[in-house]
Parts: C-alpha cells; sequence; structure tokens
C-alpha cells in the first residue's frame, strides 16, 4: 500500500480501517506499524496515531549514498559465494525484467528490477549486509517507484542491467563493484530529481510526491489526497481473509 502510493506520504494510517481491509485485530496491526516504523516508512506521533512517514530529500541522499557501498559491496562477494541456482534465478529474474521492458509494463519492470537486486544482495552470503540493504532499501522503495521514469532513462537503466550481468556471470567482482555504485549513484539521482521537484510542485500548489497539508489537521498525520481515501473491503460473503504478513500487506 505504502510502496504502491495507495497511502501517501504524511496520510494517516486510520487502524479501524486497516484493520477490515486485512481482516485482523487491532494488535497485530499495531505490531505492523511499529515494524514500519523501525523501517522508516511510518512515524508514531503520541496522541495523534501513526501516518506514513514523509518523504525527506536530504535523507533520500544519504540512503542512496550507503545503498551504492552496500551494493558494490555485495556485487564483489556475491562473485566468490553465489550457488548455480542463486546465479540462475539471478539470471531468469533479469530476463523476465528485460521482458517488461521491451512491453512498457513499468510496474511489472519495477517488481522484477527490485527482485534482480535482492538476489544479488542475498547471494553476497552476508547475513550482516542482507539485513541492512533490506532495511534501507524499503525506506526509498516507495520513491523508486512513484518517480518520474522517462524512456531515455529507462533504456540506460536496462544497458547498466546488462552489463551488471555480464560482470557478475564472468565473476568479475572488482568489476561489479564499481558498476553497481554508478548504477545506484544514477538511480539515486533521478529520484532525488522527482522528490526536489515535488517538493517545488508543493510550494507552488500542484500535485506532488510530498502531499500538501490540509488546513483542518496541520500536524504530521494530517496530509491532504487528491484521491478518495481509503475504504474498508470485505468479500461477497461477509467474511474477512486473514493476512499472513500484516506488515508485508501495509509496505507493498
Amino acid at each position: 500500500m505504502i510502496v504502491r502510493g495507495e497511502l501517501a506520504p504524511g496520510e494517516k494510517l486510520n487502524e479501524r480501517v486497516l484493520a477490515a481491509r486485512l481482516g485482523i485485530s487491532r494488535t497485530p496491526l499495531r505490531e505492523a506499524i511499529r515494524s514500519l516504523a523501525s523501517e522508516g516508512l511510518a512515524e508514531l506521533h503520541p496522541h495523534r496515531g501513526a501516518c506514513v512517514a514523509a518523504i525527506d530529500a536530504a535523507r533520500v541522499r544519504e540512503v542512496f549514498v550507503v545503498l551504492a557501498a552496500l551494493e558494490s559491496l555485495a556485487g564483489e562477494l556475491a562473485c566468490r559465494q553465489a550457488t548455480a541456482l542463486q546465479r540462475a534465478e539471478l539470471r531468469a529474474a533479469h530476463y523476465a525484467m528485460l521482458l517488461h521492458h521491451a512491453r512498457g509494463e513499468l510496474p511489472q519492470y519495477f517488481e522484477y528490477n527490485q527482485r534482480v537486486h535482492a538476489l544479488l544482495i542475498e547471494s553476497s552470503g552476508n547475513a550482516a549486509l542482507v539485513q541492512a540493504w533490506r532495511s534501507l532499501n524499503a525506506q526509498v522503495q516507495r520513491i523508486r517507484f512513484m518517480a518520474n521514469l522517462s524512456q531515455r532513462r529507462w533504456d540506460q537503466a536496462i544497458a547498466e542491467h546488462e552489463a551488471l550481468l555480464s560482470a557478475f556471470e564472468a565473476g568479475e567482482g572488482p568489476r561489479l563493484a564499481a558498476l553497481l555504485r554508478e548504477h545506484l549513484e544514477h538511480t539515486g539521482a533521478r529520484v532525488l530529481d522527482s522528490v526536489l521537484a515535488a517538493a517545488s510542485g508543493e510550494r507552488k500548489g500542484t500535485a506532488a510526491l510530498v502531499p500538501t497539508r490540509s488546513p483542518a489537521h496541520p500536524d504530521a498525520c494530517g496530509a491532504a489526497r487528491a484521491r478518495a481515501p481509503l475504504q474498508a473491503s470485505r468479500p461477497p460473503d461477509g467474511g474477512a481473509p486473514v493476512s499472513p504478513d500484516s506488515t508485508a500487506e501495509i509496505r507493498a
């Protein structure tokens, strides 16, 4: 919900609505929200509840600097540590990503793009690195999904990924590390441009990634939204399916 933009930055996380939609009680929902807050995706405000974390340009810049370092290290380790199965999975995800690029299917492309990066990180064989990457990547994943991607930049990203796969399959750790750092720097610059443009749009009163504040709710959890608020939904039989992973449902 957060990554896909169903829940906008600054939007209040309504426990009643979310619990009904996910088919869970408020206790596990609150645990899920606390987990999201630890990932930097939600903000907790005493006496006001929780809301989707705002997007901060300085924070985005800092996170991408660290992600570039982590992925660069992971690439070098993966060239030495990856199993045959991990190599095959990464190759399959890469070609699925190419297919969706060729079809112009951006959401599906983004899904497999993220899978390629995740598989590469996991192939490093370093649990501490994997944990650190997941936590930081979660903070900027929604912005990467929401940011504008021109056809030129999309084609450039594909060319960069082709070079990444080539270096990985050749076992050229130092080259893969350098390519990953450059790739993340390019991605970070594009995302930061979108964040800054959104902030500028907000000041001008236009639609943006960063929502305008509602006069009736000036606090951090009172962001106004252009589209209709999230509504609770139930299946036709009146039941409510139980989500096996509430945190993942809200994060997605």
